[in-house]
């Protein structure tokens, strides 16, 4: 099978082989360059997004900068926000910000027809629009669909070398998936002329100037290097974006260097090893021995110390651990042992902490969370927090160091990711300020404190705790991995598969665990002639939940869990539900079926998906997928879709959005929950021709629209409407699906 695997991806890539491609121009942004963000119809922000460079909004007032909280500079030819390293434009501000918007806008518009219009391409409709794994040579590419990857999409080529995708529907970025910039490839070389409209999903991450005919929507922990040009509006939520030649800014702020050396950890055999002592509190569980020195055992408090079976007096046992305790008061040769173990830490603190060669120095000033780190040492003069999620990928071999002058806080619930097949023992946390492990948090890799470990109630380490004043647990777990010398015992297998998670450090050489990961030295996007694991992981944890547009959905959740997750741990919940009646169509005004998968072929997107989930809102995004089906692709768009949802307790809000392309993400909104249950409403209906045939023609599509959205009157008189009453989850927890409908009132 094997041999049989090989051969086949071996002929894949020789069929996909074409001639080398003429150099191509690049697109002239001309004075839209300026910007990082330029739209003509607003940008709208939720959550603590960070953008590098300036933004636009032109023929449209500064009223239009929704959510940056606009401090307007002296001159009131621009604006400032805390959220932007860069200035605010609106054409509404004084000479002469007017008329250098309008001629932006119109560059940015001429910008767009040259990069779409470009003849000649070099490959088109490569795989359906259904590109996850592929590497992109120099060129022109066109599809006369949408173009979606739920994992990785690799742009290789020398620094000078341009690529124009010309997108004829919508171009969507999976949960999790990365553009990936190889053999000195440059995100202002790659342009993306989107005719649908661009969604980035949350966690992804992107390359490139995108022009948007459409809109352009960054979900939560979404990132891009680069720039958004969009003809509508630009909706970011929590995400972040960076023109590169701001200030030297980029996500991508390493490439793969030389290898580093681990940690010497020597004696320092320890799950846990402090020189002050170890209290616990509440059933705690260390899967390791655990040492405590120059003091006695009466440092380790609240373990219930009994002799050892066989009566030694070198250690002690205790139903809290499943290794030995051992202490400097212990019988020969335990003291000993103990005081070179505690120098060998303490060894190791000062080499991982002074370890020369750092690859980034005050990333994010510590704010890390979302972010994913490639292989290096990474220096911070200041604390670290993670609140949600911090992913570290590379090979098995791949070595982290971390050195951390302030604190380590890693917060409740929050989760340390291994992907690409990460070790947490080539992890090293070099803290000077110590280290607080939040409540349910789950952390993986060898902390080393000048001070202190505190691992609140239900954090979890894989790893191991080595503190150079106390050690604090309350009903924790702590697993050591194997990373002693002469001492390893087979590791839980860790997961292979590419990260998941937001404002990607995207490496610039190869990523070794693509799913087809090398390419034919001729331009041609291509699969590699390799099998990789992850190709067997995709195949054997695929869930059309996460999936976005591509034939193999993105694992993301089941890579979560299998990353976190060993037999002795507790559960960790995902951020984003997966019950099976997250949305519900409880009422249908009409005859046309609430789309629930798209047409063979087509990627498996819901028309409602969720992307944050809390116990009073919910925020959805929505997709336009009733001109799916084959037989009326030729409509290409609906008329209206009308949508109306409660936005406050006091407030119902209706929309309006008009000839609305296949696939595209016509809006993210954000619901008021109910006071009583777990479920907020939403209110879709969609108007269309009757000679598109996408709705009923026999009068049975005759829905009313809602009154708030006072739009009705536009339609041609008989037009075919639909409506469907859709009520969403507002929490992650999946109770009783009967308990909750009576809540609600809902049969």
């Amino acid at each position: 099978m094997i041999l049989i695997r090989a051969v086949l991806l071996q002929l894949t890539c020789t069929l996909l082989s074409v001639p080398m491609a003429e150099a191509v121009e690049r697109v002239n942004l001309q004075s839209a360059g300026k910007f990082v963000v330029l739209t003509k119809s607003g940008v709208t922000n939720t959550g603590p997004t960070n953008i590098f460079g300036d933004m636009g909004v032109s023929p449209i007032a500064a009223t239009a900068f929704t959510g940056f909280a606009l401090r307007q500079d002296p001159s009131t030819t621009f604006s400032t926000s805390t959220l932007v390293t860069g200035n605010l434009y609106a054409a509404d501000y004084m000479v002469p910000t007017p008329s250098m918007l309008t001629v932006a806008v119109l560059d940015m518009q001429a910008a767009y027809t040259d990069a779409a219009t470009r003849l000649n391409p070099d490959t088109s409709n490569l795989e359906g629009g259904l590109v996850d794994g592929y590497i992109l040579k120099p060129g022109v590419h066109k599809w006369d669909m949408g173009l979606s990857f739920g994992n990785t999409l690799t742009f290789d080529g020398p620094a000078d070398a341009v690529w124009i995708l010309q997108v004829a529907g919508v171009f969507a970025l999976g949960k999790g998936a990365r553009m990936i910039l190889t053999g000195g490839a440059k995100a202002e070389n790659i342009f993306i002329a989107v005719a649908g409209g661009a969604t980035f999903y949350p966690s992804s991450h992107a390359e490139g100037i995108f022009l948007s005919a459409s809109t352009v929507i960054f979900q939560k922990g979404s990132s891009l290097n680069g720039a958004a040009f969009a003809q509508k509006a630009v909706t970011i939520i929590d995400a972040t974006i960076v023109k590169e030649a701001v200030k030297g800014q980029r996500l991508e702020a390493m490439t793969y260097k030389e290898p580093v050396a681990p940690v010497d950890l020597g004696r320092a055999c320890f799950a846990v090893l402090t020189k002050t002592g170890v209290t616990n509190t509440g059933p705690s569980m260390v899967n390791g021995d655990m040492g405590i020195s120059p003091i006695a055992a009466t440092a380790f408090t609240g373990f219930g110390l009994v002799p050892h079976i066989d009566l030694t007096t070198t250690h002690s046992n205790s139903i809290y651990s499943t290794g030995d305790l051992y202490a400097a008061d212990y019988g020969v040769p335990t003291p000993a042992m103990l005081t070179g173990a505690v120098l060998d830490m303490q060894a190791a603190y000062v080499d991982a902490h002074n370890r020369p060669g750092y690859i980034s120095q005050n990333l994010q000033g510590g704010l890390i969370d979302g972010y994913t780190l490639e292989q290096g040492i990474y220096r911070w003069n200041s604390g670290i927090v993670v609140s949600e999620s911090l992913t570290f990928y590379g090979p098995p071999d791949a070595i982290w160091i971390l050195q951390i002058s302030g604190v380590m806080a890693i917060n409740s619930g929050a989760r340390i990711i291994l992907a690409g097949g990460a070790k947490a023992e080539n992890i090293f946390w070099a803290v000077s300020g110590g280290a607080t492990l939040g409540t349910t948090s789950h952390t993986e890799g060898i902390i080393l404190s000048m001070t202190t470990v505190v691992m609140q109630t239900g954090s979890t380490l894989n790893g191991a705790a080595l503190a150079q004043t106390a050690t604090t647990l309350d009903t924790a777990t702590i697993n050591r991995k194997s990373y002693c010398s002469g001492e390893r015992p087979e590791p839980t297998e860790e997961p292979t598969a590419s990260p998941t998670l937001a404002h990607s450090l995207a490496p610039t050489t190869a990523s070794p665990t693509l799913a087809h990961s090398s390419a034919p030295s001729t331009a041609s996007p291509s699969k590699a002639a390799t099998a990789s694991p992850t190709d067997a992981i995709i195949a054997a944890t695929a869930s059309p939940t996460d999936a976005i547009i591509a034939a193999t959905a993105s694992p993301t959740e089941a890579l979560i869990e299998e990353a976190i997750v060993e037999a002795t741990n507790p559960p960790i919940e995902t951020p984003v539900a997966t019950c099976p009646n997250d949305v519900v169509l409880v009422k249908l005004d009409g005859v046309t079926s609430y789309p629930v998968v798209s047409a063979s072929g087509k990627a498996d997107i819901p028309v409602v998906e969720i992307i944050e989930q809390d116990t009073t809102t919910v925020t959805v995004s929505l997709s336009q997928l009733w001109s799916t089906s084959e037989k009326i692709s030729s409509a290409g768009a609906v008329d209206a879709i009308y949508y109306e949802y409660k936005e406050d307790m006091w407030t119902n809000k209706c929309h309006e959005a008009t000839n609305v392309k296949d696939r595209e993400v016509f809006d993210t909104i954000t619901i008021q929950c109910y006071l009583m249950s777990p479920y907020a409403h939403l209110q879709i209906c969609v108007a269309d021709s009757a000679s598109h045939g996408i709705l009923s023609t026999t009068g049975e599509d005759d829905a009313t629209i809602p009154k708030c959205c006072h739009s009705e009157q536009s339609l041609l008189p008989n037009t075919p409407t639909v409506c469907y009453s859709l009520e969403i989850r507002c929490d992650n927890t999946c109770d009783d699906v009967e308990k909750s409908r009576m809540l609600r009132g809902n049969n």
